[in-house]
């Protein structure tokens, strides 16, 4: 690392320190609600999902920030036709604050786009990690949802990323590949905590007897299988309107409010809201979960 770029790096991470209540973090810092939206496999849905989920989230008055954790392939900025100068990379590396980088989305969402290529985030400096740590601090105490769009697959940034998050919502379409993808993903978070809450999401079926006894068939396998327990959280329907949306690079609950693709990703949302509000309760911080993942 060069002289200027550590020199920066240590300037910006003690501003922040500056500007948050303390580095021994508590429940008081996790104030949003925290989902991690993961796939086994990519193709399946999961930035749309995002992306839409977070509008609809807003649409319901919500304060959400959605985080492109991406880190190897970020579109989020590409599916929104959104320009964005600066991205986790330019604060990973100390260049910009996560104010500087976050860019308006519709519908009043906050957008923390997403760099192509950047390093594991066990491999960063002592000081770039508290950078990091200390931005997503900012951003738990001032949102009512952080949604994390992580990068297809099961590698090591996207398992930490679930692990830390209050709940993950899990993806998939009902191919036999994905399917497998998916449970293969559910294993290794069952693997490293038994009691982390998962969402499970069927994309692009044909309607809701369908995706029940999908849903019904991968619940009693992961369950017999994995000792583990999922949730119906709904699904969305194969929607011409979806391709439309996204070859338009729009989000479709805003292009086509009324698609059948638009109802039943709010009744998504209606799910994982009415869920939330029956599963309050103290539990440990985000923060302290990554600090503890990322080696902090």
């Amino acid at each position: 690392m060069h002289i200027d770029q550590a020199t920066r790096l240590r300037e910006m991470a003690l501003k922040a320190k500056k500007t948050t209540l303390s580095p021994v973090y508590s429940r008081a810092d996790s104030h949003a609600k925290i989902y991690a939206v993961a796939s086994g496999k990519g193709g399946v849905g999961k930035t749309n999902l995002s992306v839409n989920l977070a509008i609809a989230l807003a649409k319901k008055g919500k304060k959400v920030t959605l985080v492109d954790l991406d880190l190897g392939l970020a579109n989020v900025d590409i599916l929104l036709d959104l320009t964005s100068p600066y991205t986790l990379e330019h604060l990973i590396f100390g260049y910009k604050t996560v104010e500087e980088i976050i860019v308006e989305g519709p519908e009043g969402i906050k957008i923390v786009p997403g760099g192509s290529g950047l390093p594991n985030l066990t491999d960063l400096s002592e000081t770039q990690r508290q950078l990091f740590l200390e931005s997503f601090y900012m951003l738990a105490r001032s949102n009512d949802y952080l949604i994390f769009d992580t990068a297809a697959g099961i590698s090591n940034n996207v398992i930490k990323f679930v692990l830390a998050a209050d709940e993950v919502i899990v993806i998939t379409t009902e191919e036999p590949t994905s399917i497998t993808d998916a449970y293969a993903l559910m294993k290794v978070i069952s693997i490293h905590n038994k009691e982390c809450k998962i969402n499970f999401v069927l994309n692009m079926v044909k309607g809701r007897l369908e995706a029940r006894q999908t849903f019904n068939r991968i619940r009693t396998v992961v369950k017999q299988f994995l000792g583990i327990e999922i949730y119906d959280c709904g699904y969305i329907v194969s929607d011409s309107c979806v391709s439309d949306a996204i070859m338009r690079r729009k989000p479709f609950i805003t292009l086509y409010p009324f698609s059948s693709a638009s109802k039943s990703l709010k009744d998504v949302a209606k799910a994982l809201l009415e869920k939330g509000e029956k599963h309050q309760g103290v539990k440990r911080s985000f923060i302290q979960k990554m600090s503890q993942l990322f080696g902090h």
